[in-house]
């Protein structure tokens, strides 16, 4: 039942901050103006209520973002990201709103891909050993029965 209504406030606070329309699977271009409210908060700029509403969702979802990559750091030693528990959201936004400047090519692909690689450019480890690192299983090709 928590789980529920947990569910039902979240789907109201995207619906009121003017996301219903965000995409299952939204990319670089669809977070891109999102995370520049985000770095004008930080900066103590004076945003609308629907603009305050979008950035307190981006911040959950960087949040959630950086807090998930602790748990691979700690897994795997040798990994390509090496975030300091000192960087803040803020500061993390900052730096996606330049990465996404530069990289105009990265709008279309999906936002998970767009944070991780630049959280990999932006702190990258110096340990990092990619033969160390899980390989990805390929999948053989499904064709179905005739």
């Amino acid at each position: 039942m928590k789980f529920l209504l947990l569910s039902l406030a979240f789907s109201c606070a995207l619906s009121s901050a003017g996301l219903a329309e965000f995409p299952v699977l939204p990319t670089g271009a669809d977070i891109a103006p999102i995370v520049k409210l985000v770095v004008r908060s930080d900066r103590g700029e004076q945003l609308t209520e629907l603009e305050r509403d979008q950035v307190a969702v981006m911040v959950a979802y960087l949040k959630g973002f950086t807090d998930g990559l602790h748990p691979m750091q700690v897994l795997f030693p040798q990994g390509p990201v090496s975030i300091p528990n000192s960087v803040t959201i803020g500061q993390f936004a900052q730096i996606l709103d330049v990465y996404i400047d530069k990289n105009p090519d990265c709008l279309k692909d999906p936002t998970s891909l767009v944070l991780f690689n630049c959280a990999c450019l932006a702190y990258k480890n110096p340990n990092f050993m990619p033969a160390l690192m899980p390989r990805r299983v390929e999948m053989p090709e499904l064709k179905p029965k005739p």
